[in-house]
């Protein structure tokens, strides 16, 4: 596994697997569409911005793949972030739509067995990179990572995957926080890994033209979204 279309084929072959993307041990129905991937420098200086707003005590990826791995010597430019999108279901966005004040049963069954799936892929796709040679670390999946608290933002984490998400091209925020791509707003969880190959640029923030399409959201957001 050396290239990002193995990486996406990898991810692909998860979710594809009836075995593997289901709603719940009792529901074969699939939780997940397919992947969305997005790839940056992981020398991008806004992941330095990024802890600058949240804290100190949020990794760069140089940091974190340091600490997974000091053994190893990384020159510049030597890092990727690579960063996929699990879409929910046009079943359960369709039940979501019809629901005022609780999340419906497939969400619900997503929220909770769906992100058994994230895990499977973030620990697996780390440890098979690392034996291709490619040293990799997923961050939410270290033993290091935790909650923390935000001067700025209240509570938050050593990693974000939703920031790494939009630096890596995925999509721009929303009124909520949540990421838009173009799946559509908040309907999908964020994974990432970082890798000691340096990969193709899919062309930075925003290349998509999501970030143009939320102009009016820009203008308005209330909660200082990023």
């Amino acid at each position: 596994m050396h290239t990002l279309a193995d990486i996406e084929a990898y991810i692909a072959g998860i979710i594809a697997d009836p075995q593997v993307n289901w709603l719940s041990p009792d529901d074969d129905e699939p939780a997940w569409g397919p992947p969305l991937i997005g790839v940056s420098d992981g020398d991008d200086p806004l992941y330095e911005e990024i802890r600058q707003d949240i804290g100190p005590f949020h990794w760069t990826p140089r940091e974190i793949f340091s600490l997974a791995f000091p053994e190893q010597s990384v020159p510049p430019g030597g890092l990727a972030v690579v960063v996929w999108a699990l879409p929910q279901t046009r079943a359960t966005l369709k039940d979501q739509r019809k629901e005022t004040s609780l999340p419906s049963r497939r969400w619900a069954k997503n929220r909770r067995y769906g992100e058994e799936i994230n895990h499977l892929i973030r620990t697996s796709l780390a440890a098979a990179l690392t034996a291709a040679g490619h040293p990799a670390v997923a961050p939410v999946a270290s033993p290091l990572w935790r909650l923390e608290t935000s001067a700025r933002r209240g509570e938050a984490s050593r990693w974000s995957e939703r920031h790494a998400a939009w630096v890596s091209g995925l999509g721009t925020f929303g009124l909520c926080d949540g990421l838009i791509t173009e799946a559509g707003h908040d309907k999908e969880r964020c994974m990432t890994y970082i890798r000691s190959t340096a990969a193709p640029s899919c062309g930075g923030i925003n290349a998509c033209g999501l970030c143009q399409a939320a102009v009016p959201c820009e203008r308005g957001k209330p909660v200082r979204a990023p």
